[in-house]
Formats: C-alpha cells, sequence, structure tokens
C-alpha cells in the first residue's frame, strides 16, 4: 500500500463527512465492456 489519501482535493483539506462515488470506465480488454462502481466513506481525522 502506499502512503494513502490526506483528504484534500485540489489541495483543500475536505471536512469530516460522508463521501459517496461513482466511477465508470470502459475496459478495452473486454470487448469495450461499460464498468460501473459505486461506493462510500467516511472521512475521519
Amino acid at each position: 500500500f502506499g502512503p494513502g489519501w490526506d483528504g484534500t482535493y485540489n489541495g483543500v483539506r475536505l471536512p469530516e463527512s460522508d463521501y459517496w462515488f461513482v466511477i465508470r470506465y470502459t475496459d478495452a480488454t473486454d470487448n469495450n465492456r461499460s464498468i460501473q462502481f459505486k461506493g462510500h466513506f467516511s472521512l475521519i481525522r
């Protein structure tokens, strides 16, 4: 594992909160299949 995430976005510290995200990408090794991954996390300092 690397050093991890420092809790900033574009150099600005984000507040402690719950965050949700969606990652969408195309898998070129699988006939250009579209893949979506959803998740969430709590930022606690």
